[in-house]
Protein backbone atom coordinates (compact mmCIF):
# COMPACT_ATOMS: atom_id res chain seq x y z
CA UNK A 1 0.00 0.00 0.00
CA UNK A 2 1.02 3.55 -0.16
CA UNK A 3 0.89 6.36 2.26
CA UNK A 4 -0.49 10.13 1.58
CA UNK A 5 -2.86 12.06 3.09
CA UNK A 6 -6.41 10.55 2.45
CA UNK A 7 -8.38 10.14 -0.83
CA UNK A 8 -4.90 12.15 -2.42
CA UNK A 9 -4.31 11.41 -5.60
CA UNK A 10 -0.64 10.35 -6.51
CA UNK A 11 1.43 10.10 -9.20
CA UNK A 12 3.88 7.65 -9.66
CA UNK A 13 6.16 5.98 -11.71
CA UNK A 14 5.50 1.63 -12.29
CA UNK A 15 7.94 -0.42 -13.48
CA UNK A 16 8.23 -4.27 -13.83
CA UNK A 17 10.06 -6.86 -15.17
CA UNK A 18 9.42 -10.48 -16.02
CA UNK A 19 11.70 -13.43 -17.78
CA UNK A 20 9.57 -16.22 -18.84
CA UNK A 21 11.40 -19.04 -19.86
CA UNK A 22 9.04 -21.19 -22.01
CA UNK A 23 8.37 -21.56 -25.37
CA UNK A 24 4.89 -19.85 -26.28
CA UNK A 25 3.74 -17.75 -28.63
CA UNK A 26 3.32 -15.16 -26.74
CA UNK A 27 3.91 -14.09 -23.02
CA UNK A 28 2.94 -11.57 -20.74
CA UNK A 29 1.42 -9.46 -17.59
CA UNK A 30 -0.78 -7.31 -16.25
CA UNK A 31 -0.32 -4.55 -13.60
CA UNK A 32 -3.42 -3.78 -12.22
CA UNK A 33 -5.34 -2.13 -8.94
CA UNK A 34 -7.79 -2.33 -6.43
CA UNK A 35 -8.83 0.78 -5.47
CA UNK A 36 -9.32 2.17 -2.36
CA UNK A 37 -12.21 4.36 -2.53
CA UNK A 38 -14.12 1.60 -3.25
CA UNK A 39 -12.84 -2.03 -2.27
CA UNK A 40 -15.98 -3.87 -4.17
CA UNK A 41 -15.64 -2.83 -7.52
CA UNK A 42 -13.30 -4.52 -10.47
CA UNK A 43 -9.52 -3.83 -10.52
CA UNK A 44 -8.31 -1.51 -13.00
CA UNK A 45 -5.76 -2.40 -15.89
CA UNK A 46 -2.89 0.43 -15.48
CA UNK A 47 -0.11 -1.40 -17.65
CA UNK A 48 0.50 -4.61 -19.56
CA UNK A 49 3.30 -5.85 -21.37
CA UNK A 50 3.37 -9.07 -24.48
CA UNK A 51 6.17 -10.26 -25.72
CA UNK A 52 6.75 -13.09 -28.28
CA UNK A 53 8.54 -15.97 -27.12
CA UNK A 54 10.35 -17.81 -29.91
CA UNK A 55 10.99 -21.26 -29.61
CA UNK A 56 14.73 -21.42 -29.98
CA UNK A 57 15.09 -19.00 -27.24
CA UNK A 58 12.45 -19.64 -24.86
CA UNK A 59 14.23 -17.23 -22.20
CA UNK A 60 12.80 -13.83 -23.12
CA UNK A 61 12.30 -11.04 -20.57
CA UNK A 62 8.84 -8.86 -20.86
CA UNK A 63 9.00 -5.08 -19.17
CA UNK A 64 6.93 -2.25 -19.36
CA UNK A 65 7.22 1.28 -17.00
CA UNK A 66 4.73 3.99 -17.25
CA UNK A 67 3.28 6.78 -14.71
CA UNK A 68 0.11 6.74 -13.77
CA UNK A 69 -2.32 8.07 -10.91
CA UNK A 70 -3.06 6.66 -7.44
CA UNK A 71 -5.20 6.90 -4.67
CA UNK A 72 -3.79 6.44 -0.82
CA UNK A 73 -4.18 2.88 -0.29
CA UNK A 74 -4.70 1.30 -3.49
CA UNK A 75 -3.07 -2.15 -3.85
CA UNK A 76 -1.44 -3.15 -7.15
CA UNK A 77 -1.31 -6.70 -8.44
CA UNK A 78 1.05 -7.98 -11.33
CA UNK A 79 -0.79 -11.10 -12.96
CA UNK A 80 0.40 -13.45 -15.29
CA UNK A 81 -2.80 -13.90 -17.32
CA UNK A 82 -3.72 -18.27 -16.82
CA UNK A 83 -0.44 -20.01 -18.69
CA UNK A 84 -0.23 -23.57 -16.73
CA UNK A 85 2.92 -23.78 -18.94
CA UNK A 86 4.36 -20.83 -17.86
CA UNK A 87 8.06 -21.13 -16.46
CA UNK A 88 9.26 -17.29 -14.53
CA UNK A 89 12.36 -16.86 -13.75
CA UNK A 90 12.06 -16.00 -9.74
CA UNK A 91 15.92 -13.92 -9.81
CA UNK A 92 15.47 -10.60 -8.33
CA UNK A 93 17.97 -9.23 -11.04
CA UNK A 94 15.62 -10.64 -13.95
CA UNK A 95 12.26 -10.63 -12.25
CA UNK A 96 10.77 -7.54 -10.08
CA UNK A 97 8.38 -5.21 -9.54
CA UNK A 98 8.45 -1.20 -8.17
CA UNK A 99 6.47 1.82 -7.72
CA UNK A 100 8.61 5.31 -7.31
CA UNK A 101 6.13 8.09 -6.05
CA UNK A 102 6.88 11.67 -8.17
CA UNK A 103 4.61 13.82 -5.63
Amino acid sequence: MLSSAASALLNVVLYSQVLFKSPSTVMGYIIQSWGSTNPETASTELLRCLQEMPDETPANSCYTAGIVQLHQGDELELVIPYRPQALVSMDADSTFFGVLQLN
